[in-house]
């Protein structure tokens, strides 16, 4: 199998980490000397060298729509993955694609959410919160929070789209999104014009209250769901790595790759459970949905105070 990774920060890194022992060969499309990968400048000049089973696109947001379009106007059928998110906005989606995409949401595969998923089964949900966080300037050690892709609008940056696996989360837990509201603010001047903070109010199929807070400013990293069901609260704490029934709290043995490993043996297999294009795109339009003086459309989002 021949697998082509576009991009090659750190989630491409890890990508290709995860991928090479599955593959008789691995290329990177990078301006970087990555070590032994077959190195190509440019997405076209990979495509143009051979023929590739699975492309990996990992470039920054913004960078996607581009990504997809050069493999369709090169004729490519074969399997893509999509880091999330998977657009901007919504306004890039230019399919149908003839090829089939699927979008890089891991947390999926998760042991904690798997875990979870499996206490779910036969309880009636009542409401559901989750609550994710971590200061920006602790997600890519060594540098400024204001040189990432993150900090700014114009790469697709903000919260919302870095931390939209809880939205993703919420849809593959407790069935289609039916309704949804949300706010975003930039409360703080970590990025440069995107935002920091989201709020979502979200119904679903089996749940109607379903709450999920979103931020760039917690010095303190966490990403936990409180669900309350007619038979008490399950909680599941993906950085402690635990699930708790009741008084119940069970540790789950996982490490940083396994999601990533689990998704991808799906994604060569039969794709089951793996983020699909309408999924994801459900998301994008959720986004796109909240305010544009708080999501991004705007040329500057103003510090609120």
């Amino acid at each position: 199998m021949n697998i082509l990774i576009v991009g090659y920060g750190s989630i491409g890194k890890r990508h290709a980490r995860i991928l090479r022992p599955l593959a008789s060969n691995v290329g990177i499309v990078t301006a970087q000397q990555a070590m032994d990968y077959h190195i190509f400048r440019s997405l076209e000049e990979a495509l143009s060298a051979q023929s590739w089973d699975y492309v990996v696109i990992c470039t920054v947001p913004a960078q996607h729509a581009d990504n997809l379009n050069v493999l369709k106007h090169a004729g490519f059928a074969g399997k893509v993955l999509v880091e999330k998110p998977l657009f901007v906005s919504s306004h890039e989606n230019d399919g149908p694609y003839p090829f089939t995409i699927f979008v890089g949401y891991h947390l999926r595969f998760h042991k904690v959410i798997l875990a979870l998923k499996q206490a779910l089964q036969g309880r009636r949900i009542i409401s559901a919160k989750a609550r994710v966080g971590q200061h920006l300037s602790l997600w890519r050690p060594g540098r400024d929070p204001k040189d990432t892709y993150s900090a700014h609008i114009s790469q697709g940056g903000g919260v919302m789209r870095d931390l939209s696996h809880e939205l993703d989360l919420a849809q593959y837990l407790f069935g289609e999104i039916l309704q949804h509201t949300g706010k975003a603010e930039r409360l703080s001047d970590v990025t440069v014009d995107s935002e920091d903070s989201a709020t979502f109010m979200l119904k679903c199929a089996i749940c109607d209250n379903v709450e999920i807070h979103m931020n760039y400013l917690d010095e303190v990293p966490h990403r936990e769901w409180f669900i309350e069901t007619d038979k008490g609260r399950i909680t599941a704490d993906l950085i402690r790595r635990s699930i708790t029934i009741g008084d119940d709290t069970q540790l789950i043995a996982c490490e940083s790759d396994d999601a990533y490993s689990a998704m991808h043996s799906a994604m060569l297999n039969k794709q089951d459970q793996v983020c699909s294009f309408n999924e994801a795109m459900n998301i994008v339009n959720i986004i796109d949905a909240v305010p544009a003086t708080a999501n991004g459309n705007t040329h500057q989002m103003a510090l609120k105070t």
